[in-house]
């Protein structure tokens, strides 16, 4: 088990679990499964052989009902619970639809980039120190071959990169949700549509502009909705945006997905998300993969009406960070974002960790 996820619970215990009726939670739990069979280093190590195993008998006895599912969930998996009371922060993510071009104009000059050549990236520093497991880093090797931190967010703006962008968005508060959600559609001006997707980061710490605005005192609403703060940034002089950007130096690298499909992927195997069933995690804390019991609370500190319900550890964002910090996936488009832009809740999550 993670040593933070350590407290074992009953599924008697686990709060409101007969509530959750796990609608569109078989497919994605199927497919996840199915993953760490085709590649079993997926697998998180210290349960790789009995995860293994809960993936054969699930594919070969595959539950035909809601109550067959969940006796096979309470009969292979332990909810774990944490220690600490504490409670962590809840969000909402969503895929946004924007409108773009591949060459540059009046009316599109804001360059989105694919990770440049000069990038240097280590996904888990782990490799070389076990005390820096699940750390990243993110470089570049300058004309003297020394190794300096990559381009911060203002330094990109004022155009340090020397590579050329591959699409153009209208305008910079279009590209700075863009960046936040790591993900979206976008409508060229022929009509056609393509999706990209997060590839890179430039390596500097999320700095939610959100909170430092709310720091400030600059806007007072809290929770900060999406739709306060995009109201905020139109309202900005074009110099004025810039340096209230540039709070944020991290920077994000995308990559334009081959093939079209119906749902944006995420991070675990490049699985499909689904709507409010994929969850994006810290994975440092939590095994992208796994199921993870979701409750989230209202201002009054009372279970939200909506949760509790299962979700699957199947993405990761540089926001979050730390053990019970959460993102929900809320779908595609205009209504999903304004759901997902009133997401900012208190919250407990359970780890189903497999059993021996």
């Amino acid at each position: 088990m993670t040593s933070f996820f350590s407290k074992p619970l009953s599924f008697e215990n686990l709060p409101f679990w007969q509530q959750d009726s796990l609608e569109n939670f078989f497919q994605p739990f199927k497919k996840s499964l199915e993953s760490f069979l085709k590649d079993p280093e997926l697998c998180p190590p210290s349960i790789k052989n009995d995860l293994l195993l809960i993936c054969h008998h699930f594919l070969k006895n595959s539950p035909s009902s809601r109550s067959d599912f969940k006796k096979f969930l309470e009969t292979y998996f332990t909810p774990m619970a944490s220690k600490s009371p504490q409670l962590g922060v809840l969000t909402g993510y969503y895929e946004i639809i924007l409108k773009g071009s591949r060459v540059p104009s009046d009316r599109y000059s804001v360059p989105l980039y694919k990770p440049p050549a000069d990038l240097l990236f280590i996904p888990d520093l782990g490799i070389y120190n076990p005390l820096l497991k699940g750390q990243r880093w993110a470089g570049r090797r300058a004309d003297n071959h020394q190794i300096y931190p990559y381009y911060t967010q203002h330094e990109i703006m004022k155009g340090a990169l020397q590579d050329s962008p591959f699409l153009f968005l209208e305008d910079p508060i279009s590209a700075f949700f863009l960046h936040v959600q790591g993900s979206g559609k976008i409508s060229l001006e022929d009509g056609t549509l393509i999706r990209v997707s997060y590839k890179a980061s430039n390596g500097h710490p999320y700095v939610s502009l959100g909170k430092m605005l709310l720091q400030k005192k600059i806007l007072t609403e809290d929770p900060l909705t999406k739709q306060t703060l995009e109201t905020y940034l139109r309202s900005l002089k074009p110099d004025q945006l810039i340096e209230i950007l540039s709070l944020n130096p991290s920077y994000i690298f995308f990559e334009e997905l081959s093939s079209f499909e119906e749902a944006p992927r995420g991070t675990f195997n490049t699985l499909p998300l689904t709507p409010l069933r994929s969850l994006a995690v810290d994975p440092f804390y939590i095994p992208l993969g796994l199921p993870v019991w979701l409750n989230a609370f209202d201002v009054n500190s009372k279970i939200s009406s909506f949760f509790p319900r299962l979700v699957l550890a199947q993405d990761i964002g540089s926001a979050i960070k730390g053990p019970k910090r959460g993102d929900l996936f809320w779908g595609t488009g205009e209504e999903a974002g304004k759901k997902a832009g009133l997401l900012n809740n208190k919250a407990d999550m359970m780890l189903l960790w497999p059993k021996k």
